[in-house]
């Protein structure tokens, strides 16, 4: 423990080595450390307290931090002389000056208007005024059809390729490649098996042929619908066995009873089945004669 002085009162107290090294001045107490913090000399952030200014409008003296002197402030000491300023400042002498007014000349009646820039950057169009954009808008149905200068023909006449009926339907969509079917219920009839897009070539042949149904109940009913393995009836796990091939089918490609044997899988945390699949030395007769003859 070190014996320093507290800055503020004079006392002597005591500190840690590493209490001194981390702090420049030394305090008895919080107190004290308030008390001298109140001293503007002493505070690490002051600045010079507020600044004097005076207003440029009225010409009354106010104060200032120079936090806010340094945002742009400064200027007027308060937002009515602010207001007062930007009043008497018309014209080009604005701040927020934009030109003026815009003058515009409507295209069918020839009658002139001034709209104010911000106004004009919000208008749609400002070749005509609001009269005139009125009665465009509503003589529009007179230039549809042939009458109006940008037609180009109208629908064209399609025949569907599923029902064979006669449909209209608009240019665009003939170029985009569609306009072949009336309606969506003729679409979906005509995208059926290979007229679909995305045919793959349908459902392919039944892996273990087509016999392989009755081939398995076959073989289900000659192991009593028991697993040849651990002995569990199928009524105790309320579903079927698996019918296993002894010699793999992708080899022998044979479904012959002699090739089958039921078992069951995965029941209470295991499965005959796939435990024969990767150890087929535990699999029951006539896996082990296959074994043991192949």
């Amino acid at each position: 423990m070190i014996e320093v002085t507290c800055e503020n009162c004079g006392k002597a107290f005591q500190r840690r080595h590493y209490q001194l090294a981390a702090s420049k001045h030394h305090f008895c107490g919080q107190a004290c450390y308030q008390e001298w913090k109140q001293l503007p000399s002493h505070n690490p952030h002051w600045r010079g307290g507020k600044t004097s200014l005076i207003c440029k409008e009225c010409g009354e003296t106010f104060h200032l931090h120079p936090s806010e002197i340094a945002f742009g402030e400064g200027t007027y000491c308060s937002r009515k002389c602010h207001a007062s300023a930007r009043t008497r400042r018309t014209g080009p002498a604005n701040n927020a000056w934009k030109g003026g007014k815009i003058t515009l000349t409507c295209i069918d009646c020839g009658k002139v208007r001034q709209h104010d820039p911000c106004i004009v950057a919000r208008l749609k169009q400002t070749s005509r005024c609001a009269g005139c954009d009125t009665r465009y808008r509503f003589s529009a149905e007179a230039n549809r059809g042939p009458n109006n200068p940008q037609w180009n023909g109208g629908k064209v006449q399609r025949v569907c390729q599923s029902c064979g009926k006669l449909f209209h339907v608009k240019q665009n969509v003939v170029r985009a490649g569609g306009g072949l079917y009336c309606c969506i219920a003729c679409r979906s009839m005509a995208w059926r098996g290979s007229g679909n897009p995305a045919w793959a070539g349908g459902y392919g042949q039944i892996p273990y042929g087509l016999a392989w149904p009755a081939i398995r109940n076959q073989v289900r009913a000659r192991d009593n619908h028991t697993c040849q393995l651990c002995g569990i009836a199928e009524e105790e796990i309320d579903s079927e066995l698996s019918v296993h091939h002894i010699r793999p089918f992708r080899e022998s490609k044979d479904n012959s009873p002699e090739n089958l044997i039921c078992l069951c899988e995965n029941h209470g945390g295991s499965g005959c089945h796939k435990h024969c699949e990767h150890h087929p030395e535990d699999c029951p007769v006539p896996r082990k004669h296959w074994l043991l003859t192949a």
